[in-house]
């Protein structure tokens, strides 16, 4: 059993190089009319909807941008650091939308 969970594992994700990538941090965050996401000084975004407001200061590897309806997440580089991060952010501000 435990076999076959890892073989489905290794197929479902992307590979890169010998270690497995995740495509969550390429994927935008997509946002209704009722949320407000403003990008302040210092990458600091703030999610603000109907009841509650939520801000997360960004490291500055990750720069996100805001367009029509959806915020996009992108990273300076490669470094393995810089990948799992934009992973998170992307994950985190997707929750608080």
């Amino acid at each position: 059993m435990k076999q076959e969970k890892r073989n489905w594992a290794e197929n479902t994700s992307a590979l890169c190089g010998e270690e497995s990538m995740s495509r969550i941090g390429k994927m935008p965050v997509y946002y209704g009319k009722e949320v407000q996401i403003n990008i302040g000084s210092g990458n600091t975004v703030t999610v603000k909807g109907a009841k509650t407001s939520l801000s997360y200061k960004l490291n500055p590897t990750i720069t996100p941008k805001l367009e029509t309806g959806l915020l996009v997440l992108s990273r300076a580089n490669e470094s393995k650091k810089a990948k799992a991060l934009h992973g998170l952010y992307r994950a985190l501000l997707h929750n608080a939308v």
